[in-house]
């Protein structure tokens, strides 16, 4: 019969006269000083038997702790260090901010780091609520009457107060971005940009340039990136080219190969593509209609925040060369430098994508081609793509990338190039690009996510002679970069118990301890020998795979042996 100590008596666990050398606190891992202790002290010739079970632990006995042998994921220490290392940002910043020798460079780069941070850590907060959410429905639909008075009650009650914590850390979270977000716009001295309110009058937002709408006849002297979307001029160009940037996923049959087969023949056959169901309907309508609102809570909190110099141009589309054929792409804006002239670089592209769910937990793999094209059609390294709700919107920085671009040109050009076919399966070139894709999708990196604003023009737009755009009055009452110190320092403190909650909410609280005692083999008979001594314990959640178990049990009894200590097999 094994019999296994509660876990206290395993903390305070002290062999008779070796205090000295055997501490009586004994963290989770392999107990060095007592397998040596238990070496020297062995009688000769002697044999241990190693035992190990697990048993149940209090909720607040500790987060899983495999002592340093965890096979996946960081250990109990990483965990730790990685908490502090976030807290110790968000000190530092406060105990900087009225240090006039930090360079404001420094202190914004601090300011959009934390930013970043918080950003991600309500990502993975909602991920964390959805799963609560569900579990939550799992336990009330087999309930009839009162939950209070059903054997799930406690269970219950623990979810509902899990999801209030974790609303109430994601409303903590969102406070402290836009407390940083505004410091940030202060010290780049372009806080007149900042959005205040929900409300946002697009005629005061210099770092805004709206194209001015012309005839079909006058639009066609301009450049067709300076023509208006959705207008006469725009939707012949489109309908001049096999397929359009934003259909370059479906196209390259990357969805799949019947949705492909539905573009090649509008392009060959002339065959009408079918109607759109009417959910698909319902999401282009709200995205057309809620696409001036992502454009409001660019450049009133993401462009002063984070890219201070820049402005958000509006622009139309742009003929792309795929191998011998043609595509139109149509860019949702382009980001310049202010006040810069027309033909100034791109600093990147912007795409929007509004969505009538949460949002996505990283970058939808569909939509990193027409990325991809942004990039190309505007001569940029990376586009940024923002998921916009009613609420919240997000920014990813997708990377462009050429050898990528070049494979997709190679699949377009294989489909609806002069000798082009539709692909009857699934080839591995077609397999490899899929992969391809997805790996870019998951490789984009969350940059912010800032409360949505709403887009209102509460003033008139002023034409500029011989420019698409209109023109704007500067509007700037603070040129000189001013940070208001008490409202940065609570932002700090914001983020710090945020940060606090979400580190609360992420631990992995253990489910058992698995202890490993080493047994005298002649204990029956043998009145001289020791009995038996702890030689380790591990903190574990609900499960533990075979092959964890396996490293667990392999270390101790490589650690035995180290130790001179004989267990056979």
């Amino acid at each position: 019969i094994l019999a296994i100590p509660n876990v206290s008596r395993l903390l305070t666990y002290n062999i008779e006269d070796t205090a000295a050398t055997c501490t009586n606190d004994k963290k989770p891992g392999i107990h060095d000083d007592l397998l040596s202790w238990l070496s020297q002290n062995q009688t000769p010739g002697s044999s241990f038997i190693l035992s190990f079970d697990g048993r149940l632990v209090q909720a607040n006995s500790g987060t899983v702790d495999l002592g340093g042998l965890e096979l996946e994921g960081p250990t109990a220490q990483q965990r730790e260090d990685h908490e502090c290392q976030e807290l110790d940002l968000c000190k530092e910043l406060k105990a900087n901010i009225d240090d006039f020798e930090v360079t404001d460079q420094d202190k914004v780069g601090s300011m959009r780091a934390i930013i970043t941070l918080l950003s991600n850590k309500k990502q993975h907060l909602r991920v964390l609520k959805s799963k609560k959410e569900y579990a939550l429905k799992l336990a009330q639909e087999g309930i009839k009457g009162d939950w209070k008075k059903s054997k799930y009650a406690r269970l219950i009650s623990h979810l509902m107060a899990l999801l209030h914590q974790i609303d109430t850390t994601m409303s903590l979270l969102d406070d402290s971005t836009e407390g940083l977000g505004k410091a940030s716009a202060e010290i780049s001295g372009v806080s007149h940009l900042w959005a205040e309110g929900p409300v946002v009058d697009m005629t005061k937002q210099e770092n805004y340039r709206k194209l001015v709408p012309q005839s079909a006849e006058a639009e066609k002297s301009e450049e067709t990136l300076y023509w208006q979307q959705r207008g006469e001029n725009w939707k012949q160009l489109r309908n001049s080219v096999p397929i359009t940037g934003s259909q370059l996923h479906k196209g390259a049959g990357l969805d799949t190969l019947a949705e492909a087969k539905k573009l090649f023949k509008r392009w060959k056959d002339g065959e009408s593509l079918p109607e759109p169901s009417e959910k698909v309907k319902t999401a282009m309508e709200a995205g057309v209609r809620n696409e001036p609102h992502a454009v409001a809570t660019i450049v009133s909190k993401f462009l002063p925040s984070l890219f201070p110099t820049v402005e958000f141009r509006e622009v139309g589309c742009c003929e792309l060369p795929m191998g011998s054929i043609n595509i139109v792409d149509s860019p949702d804006g382009s980001a310049h430098g202010q006040q810069s002239n027309l033909k100034s670089p791109s600093r990147f592209a912007i795409e929007i994508k509004h969505v009538t769910t949460e949002l996505p937990r990283q970058v939808r793999h569909y939509n990193i081609l027409q990325c991809l094209a942004h990039c190309e059609a505007l001569q940029t390294d990376s586009c940024m793509l923002f998921y916009h709700t009613e609420t919240s919107t997000a920014l990813y920085e997708v990377r462009h990338d050429r050898q990528l671009w070049e494979m997709i040109t190679d699949q377009i050009e294989s489909i609806y190039g002069a000798k082009g076919t539709i692909p009857k399966r699934v080839t591995p070139d077609l397999k490899c690009l899929r992969e391809r894709v997805r790996s870019h999708a998951e490789a984009a990196e969350l940059v912010a996510e800032f409360r949505s604003t709403i887009n209102v023009e509460g003033g008139i737009f002023i034409r500029e002679e011989d420019s698409p755009y209109y023109l704007h009055v500067p509007q700037n009452s603070n040129e000189l970069a001013t940070l208001n110190i008490p409202q940065a320092v609570k932002a700090c403190d914001k983020a710090i118990a945020a940060l606090k909650e979400c580190h609360d909410l992420e631990k992995p609280y253990a489910k058992e301890v698995l202890q490993f005692l080493l047994c005298d083999a002649d204990r029956m008979w043998s009145k001289n020998q020791i009995y038996g001594c702890p030689a380790a314990y591990f903190l574990k959640g609900a499960s533990l795979c075979a092959a964890q178990a396996h490293a667990l049990v392999g270390a101790v009894l490589a650690k035995a042996e180290e130790k001179g200590l004989y267990i056979p097999a």
